[in-house]
C-alpha cells in the first residue's frame, strides 16, 4: 500500500516557471526555468496545502550555498506570486539588507519580463516597480524600516537573511513580517547563505527551527518543520561538526551544475579564505567572518588538561572590559623546550557572554579578579603583570604596592602590536601548549584582524568576546622575550611608540 502525496501547488508553480520564465544568463539563456529534482522537492514542500487548500506554510526558510540558482528560483517565485497564485492585488516585496543585494532578484524578475513575450504580455517592468495582473506589483526595499510600516504584502522574499545585523536591518525584518496580517496566504520567503553571528536573526531562527521535534536530515540537506506555527526550513549544507572535506563540500550543493572542479577553484581563490568558503560554499555555521588564526591552528596546539607546572615562572596579563562585557587573566610561561605554555581565565558581566564566570549586577568587579591574580603569586613566580591600563589603573596600583612588578600596554600602541605578531607567529609555528578550554577557544576562534603598515590590528564580531585571546597575546609577548624584567621596567616609559 502506497501513501498519497499530500497536497501541493508545486506543480503549478513548476508550471508556471517553466511557461513563462526563460533563463537570461550563460549557457541556457533563453531556454525555460525547468526545476531541477531537489528544487521540485523544496517547492513542493514549501506550497504544501492543508485539507482545506490553504498553504501550510507562512515562513519558509531556504539556506542554500552559493551559486546554487537562488536568485532565479527566488525570482520565478516573485513572478508567481504576483501572477498566478490567485491573489487579486498582490503585492510582492523583494528585500534585502542593502539595495544592490535587493537589486539583485528585482533585476532577474525583472530580466524575466523583458525576456519572455508571454510574461511581458502581462507585468509591465518599470526600473523600480514591476506591474503585474490585477493590480499587482513587485518591489524591492532595503533596509530603511521606517518606510516599510505602511506595506501590505502577499509575499516577502528575503535575500541573503545573514546579512540582517544593524537595529535598522533588523526593524526592516520586523517591519516586513508583520505587515501581511490582512492577506489571505502570505508567504515570507528568505533564501541565504549560512552566517557567522549567532545573534543575528538568521541565528536565532536557525536555532529554534533545529530545537523542532520534527528535524530530519537525510545526507547534506536538514528540513525543519513547524506545520501549526506554519514554520519550514529546507536547509543543504554542513552541519556544525562536519568536515569540509571534498566528498561533503560537494554533497552539500544540490546543483547538478556545481562540480569538484568549481568548488577547487572557489577554494585556491585568493580572496576566499576558509571560513568564507565554508559559509558560501558549503552553507555552513562558523565562528566568525574573517578569522585571524586558519581554522584548527588554536585546537591543534591543545593538551587535554596540561596544567602550567606549580613554581613556574609566568608572565600575568589582564584585558579588561568593566560594564556589558567579559574581563580576562592570561598566564604564560615559557618551556624549558622553547614552547610556551597559556592558559587564561574569563570573568562577565552578561549571562550571553562566553566566560568562566558570570558575575552579577552588570559589572566585573576587579576586586574578584585582584584576588585571583594573587592566588596565582601563591602557585607560580610571577614575573610580571602586564594589563591594560584604560580600566585596570587603580587595581594595578594595589597590585605594585603588594609587591608585583607591573607595566602598562596601551592597546593602541607599538607595544601591542608587537605583542599580536609575536602570538600568532608562535601559533603558526606550534610553539604553544594549552589545556584545550573550550572558553578560551571560542575567544580565539571569535578573533578577526586586518594587516596594516604598523602591524595586526584586532577585532572581533558584534557580541563576540576575545579578552582572553587578547590577554594571552599580552602574556605570550613579554614571556617569550630575553630581557630581564628590571630592564623592562626602566625602559618601558622610555619606548617610542612612533
Amino acid at each position: 500500500m502506497t501513501t498519497a502525496s499530500p497536497a501541493t501547488q508545486g506543480a503549478h508553480v513548476a508550471a508556471f516557471a517553466r511557461e513563462y520564465c526563460r533563463h537570461t544568463k550563460g549557457r541556457w539563456a533563453g531556454e525555460p526555468v525547468v526545476f531541477e529534482p531537489w528544487q521540485q522537492a523544496f517547492i513542493d514542500e514549501a506550497f504544501r496545502l492543508d485539507a482545506n487548500g490553504r498553504r501550510v506554510y507562512r515562513n519558509v526558510l531556504l539556506g542554500l550555498p552559493r551559486k546554487n540558482g537562488k536568485s532565479t528560483i527566488a525570482a520565478a517565485l516573485a513572478c508567481y506570486m504576483a501572477g498566478a497564485d490567485g491573489e487579486a492585488g498582490a503585492e510582492v516585496i523583494i528585500a534585502a539588507g542593502s539595495r544592490d543585494q535587493a537589486g539583485i532578484v528585482f533585476d532577474q524578475a525583472r530580466a524575466f519580463v523583458e525576456a519572455s513575450p508571454d510574461l511581458g504580455a502581462h507585468f509591465d517592468a518599470q526600473r523600480f516597480v514591476i506591474y503585474g495582473p490585477q493590480g499587482s506589483t513587485i518591489k524591492r526595499v532595503a533596509a530603511d524600516g521606517r518606510m516599510q510600516h505602511g506595506t501590505s504584502p502577499s509575499a516577502v522574499i528575503l535575500d541573503e537573511l545573514h546579512a540582517l545585523e544593524t537595529p535598522r536591518q533588523e526593524e526592516l525584518y520586523a517591519a516586513l513580517n508583520t505587515a501581511s496580517g490582512a492577506r489571505e496566504q502570505p508567504l515570507n520567503l528568505a533564501i541565504t547563505t549560512a552566517g557567522y553571528n549567532r545573534h543575528t536573526i538568521l541565528g536565532r531562527l536557525y536555532a529554534d527551527a533545529m530545537r523542532l521535534p520534527d528535524v530530519r536530515r537525510e545526507g547534506m540537506l536538514t528540513v525543519a518543520r513547524d506545520p501549526a506555527a506554519g514554520f519550514l526550513m529546507w536547509w543543504y549544507g554542513l552541519a556544525d561538526d562536519d568536515e569540509p572535506t571534498p566528498e561533503n563540500v560537494l554533497a552539500a550543493n544540490p546543483a547538478s551544475w556545481i562540480t569538484s572542479a568549481v568548488l577547487e577553484a572557489q577554494r585556491e581563490s585568493p580572496t576566499v579564505d576558509e571560513y568564507a568558503f565554508r559559509r558560501l560554499h558549503a552553507n555552513q555555521w562558523t565562528s566568525t567572518r574573517n578569522a585571524w588564526m586558519p581554522a584548527g591552528a588554536w585546537d591543534g596546539l591543545a593538551s587535554e588538561g596540561y596544567t602550567i607546572p606549580d613554581g613556574s615562572e609566568v608572565v600575568v596579563a589582564v584585558d579588561v572590559g568593566l560594564v556589558h562585557d567579559s574581563t580576562a587573566v592570561a598566564v604564560a610561561a615559557r618551556l624549558d623546550d622553547g614552547r610556551v605554555a597559556l592558559d587564561a581565565r574569563v570573568w562577565a558581566a552578561r549571562d550571553d557572554a562566553v566566560a568562566h564566570v558570570i558575575l552579577p549586577g552588570g559589572r566585573v568587579d576587579l576586586a574578584v579578579v585582584e584576588d585571583y591574580i594573587e592566588a596565582l603569586a601563591d602557585r607560580y613566580t610571577v614575573r610580571e603583570l602586564v594589563y591594560d591600563p584604560r580600566f585596570f589603573e587603580r587595581s594595578a596600583a594595589t597590585l605594585s604596592d603588594a609587591g608585583f612588578i607591573t607595566a602598562p600596554v596601551d592597546q593602541a600602541s607599538r607595544r601591542m602590536a608587537e605583542a599580536y605578531a609575536a602570538f600568532y607567529t608562535a601559533v603558526q609555528d606550534g610553539r604553544v601548549v594549552h589545556p584545550a578550554d573550550a572558553v578560551v577557544s571560542a575567544h580565539v576562534e571569535a578573533t578577526q584582524a586586518t594587516m596594516t603598515e604598523r602591524g595586526w590590528r584586532i577585532g572581533r564580531q558584534r557580541l563576540q568576546r576575545i579578552d582572553a585571546c587578547v590577554a594571552m597575546c599580552m602574556a605570550l609577548w613579554r614571556a617569550d622575550r630575553e630581557d630581564k624584567p628590571a630592564e623592562y621596567v626602566l625602559t618601558w616609559e622610555g619606548l617610542d611608540d612612533e
